[in-house]
């Protein structure tokens, strides 16, 4: 009795714990789920991945040899039309040579909503499909969900077929949406062993486990199978076989993924993303050696040198040798020379707007065309400083949304510039935009890159600028009789700082640089605007202007009060959360000073000053000074603010949130005048 008791317990457990689970199957969406109005732990949301499988196999074939199959199925659910970019998918593909591209097979999406109470569906037409050329070597297939609306329901399968199986795509459990499912599976042959390397903030549990695995193999008789990773055959029968092996797998079942939030100063999300990379460690076949495929980063470098298209370019510099005494004119330094080549290349050349560390059209065609990818420029300009004697070199990049590798590999870089060694610094070019010499664009400024030498050594180099950007500004005003604000403002931006102003305000009238000033001047009217340097990016900028402001002085009970930064102060602290998640990255270390000076209306005394005070940040991370006083007469007010780092981990973010807790309340803290 008491055993029969037993299993009719466990099986009613079963039986509940199963009942829970859903199942999901393409196209049979229920109506509950198109019912859903708001997501149940994120009622926020605007979408939800409801189920996400991601199964990858091995497969073979005499002419493509070892390949990755990986079989794709995900219901995306759209909440609100904020979530209708959920309707468009991107299939990222990988671009080789002859048969060795990435390839979709079997691409099938349907969208399902409910009219009238009953489930309705349209399926993808293969006229919404189309490629979108990323770079040389990557495509996307693209396609957008036809008629999408609030509370739609999406199921999308498709399976990839890939040779790149030394370079498998990175497994993604966490979105910027919730993930309610997700399911995955990498299942290899015990020939090929790979490393594993988690990423991210959320904690998630890969399950190994193994099993026995039969396959149709299939090879060329002339050219045999090999055992160094070269499956191509040229030539001859093709014989089929039956072989049997152990299979690894690895897999993920997790339920419940949280949306990364986007904090404030985040920087790029998908460095943060929870997944898992596999790294193709070495392959053992039988009856053959062991080939490693782990790698060292000089390796890479090397490897990428050693490209005809890379290394191979830098050497094709003939037809420089009757420009460049013309291009150089009269600089003889090598800081001149520097300068005349740089800004040479900047002018001769238009970015194509491609990516990527190799060139593509030639530096020499794009000497001639005047046009070509990043690759093409900056390798050019690294050709040019060599023929000019400066000892000039490659420098690779990963762009921010690029992220940041986890471990070596030739696709970690996906751009170049140019760098020039100097004694323990490196100056840093590029001359796909118009920025000053070690001023690049803030999706180059991604943690570091690196620089390969003629003699094929490399080295990591930091790519954010060891000085400050700095902003200095000063305020000279007076407070007439009927407390309206006059006065003289002057600011000046170095560094990143400058380069902003510039992106901002190259473009603009002179009426629409006053209005978008203004916009910064809050409540205050400017006039006579004049700005200096615009376009010398060798010098910093700087503008001047007149300001009117009729609301910065309030009166109550004969007393004025006014907050003497007026729109320099900090108004609001981006930090509110309680807690924080993700780094805090400010872009690159960064100071501001500001110096204000009050003439006093007449017939008014001060009656109180707020009180100087001096912040630090632990480490010399950072830095605040705030020093008020009367002298002569007047009000002088001196504030310096400095950033000295231009990342902080979470744990700084406690120290962090206070400083500017701080620094907003006394930059808001009023000067009382009273009568005489």
């Amino acid at each position: 009795m008491t055993t029969r008791l037993s299993f009719i317990i466990l099986l009613l457990a079963f039986y509940s714990t199963n009942g829970n689970a859903q199942d999901y199957d393409f196209g049979k969406v229920s109506k509950a789920e198109i019912e859903q109005a708001v997501h149940s732990t994120e009622p926020e949301a605007n979408a939800a991945i409801l189920y996400r499988e991601v199964k990858t196999k091995f497969s073979q074939s005499a002419d493509k040899g070892f390949y990755t199959e990986t079989d794709v199925f995900e219901r995306i659910k759209i909440y609100n039309k904020d979530g209708f970019d959920y309707a468009t998918k991107g299939i990222r593909l990988y671009q080789g040579k002859s048969n060795n591209s990435d390839d979709v097979q079997g691409l099938k999406a349907i969208i399902f909503t409910l009219e009238e109470g009953k489930i309705e569906k349209e399926k993808l037409k293969n006229s919404d499909v189309f490629e979108e050329k990323m770079s040389e070597y990557i495509e996307i297939m693209k396609f957008t969900m036809p008629n999408v609306k609030p509370g739609d329901v999406i199921d999308i399968k498709y399976t990839i077929r890939s040779s790149f199986i030394s370079n498998i795509d990175e497994f993604q459990l966490q979105e910027k949406i919730p993930v309610d499912t997700y399911n995955m599976s990498f299942s290899a042959p015990e020939y090929f062993v790979y490393k594993m390397h988690q990423k991210g903030f959320l904690p998630f549990k890969v399950i190994r486990s193994s099993k026995n695995r039969k396959m149709r193999y299939s090879y060329n008789e002339s050219s045999g199978t090999g055992s160094n990773g070269n499956w191509s055959v040229k030539s001859g029968k093709t014989i089929q076989d039956e072989i049997s092996f152990k299979e690894n797998v690895y897999s993920i079942n997790q339920t419940g993924i949280p949306s990364i939030k986007n904090e404030p100063l985040s920087g790029n999300l998908d460095n943060y993303i929870a997944g898992l990379k596999l790294e193709l460690s070495y392959t053992s076949f039988p009856n053959g050696g062991v080939d490693y495929y782990a790698t060292t980063w000089d390796d890479v470098c090397k490897t990428i040198y050693q490209s005809s298209n890379f290394g191979g370019e830098l050497e094709k510099t003939g037809f420089l040798k009757n420009e460049m005494a013309a291009i150089l004119g009269d600089a003889v330094s090598r800081e001149e020379k520097i300068v005349a080549v740089f800004e040479y290349v900047k002018k001769k050349t238009a970015w194509n707007e491609n990516y990527g560390v190799y060139a593509r059209e030639g530096i020499k065609e794009t000497f001639k065309k005047s046009v070509g990818s990043a690759g093409d420029i900056n390798l050019l300009l690294v050709a040019m400083l060599r023929e000019a004697g400066v000892n000039a070199n490659p420098v690779l990049i990963s762009t921010v949304n690029h992220g940041i590798a986890v471990f070596p590999t030739l696709n970690g870089f996906n751009y170049v510039i140019c760098g020039v060694e100097e004694q323990n610094n490196v100056i840093l070019l590029d001359a796909t935009g118009d920025n000053a010499p070690d001023i690049l664009d803030r999706n180059l400024l991604n943690w570091q890159g690196r620089l390969i030498r003629k003699d094929g050594s490399s080295s990591w180099v930091p790519l954010v600028p060891r000085s400050p950007a700095v902003r200095n500004a000063i305020l000279m005003y007076e407070i007439d009789t009927d407390q309206v604000v006059t006065g003289k403002m002057q600011k000046r931006f170095t560094g990143h700082f400058a380069a902003n102003f510039r992106e901002s305000y190259k473009n603009l009238t002179s009426d629409e640089t006053r209005k978008q000033l203004e916009e910064y001047a809050v409540d205050s009217e400017l006039n006579e605007v004049e700005i200096k340097y615009l376009d010398d990016v060798y010098k910093p900028v700087q503008y001047r202007s007149d300001f009117e402001n009729t609301s910065a002085v309030e009166e109550i009970g004969g007393k004025l009060y006014l907050s003497p930064l007026l729109f320099l102060a900090t108004e609001e602290n981006v930090f509110k959360a309680e807690t924080r998640e993700l780094p805090i990255y400010f872009g690159y270390p960064q100071k501001g000073i500001s110096l204000v000076t009050i003439t006093l209306p007449e017939g008014y005394k001060i009656e109180s000053l707020p009180e100087s005070i001096s912040l630090a940040l632990g480490d010399d991370k950072g830095s605040y000074k705030f020093i008020i006083s009367e002298v002569t007469g007047k009000i002088q007010l001196s504030v310096d603010n400095s950033i000295n780092q231009h990342i902080f981990l979470n744990s700084d973010y406690e120290n962090l949130k206070q400083f500017y807790e701080l620094i907003v309340k006394k930059e808001n803290e009023k000067i009382v005048l009273s009568k005489v």
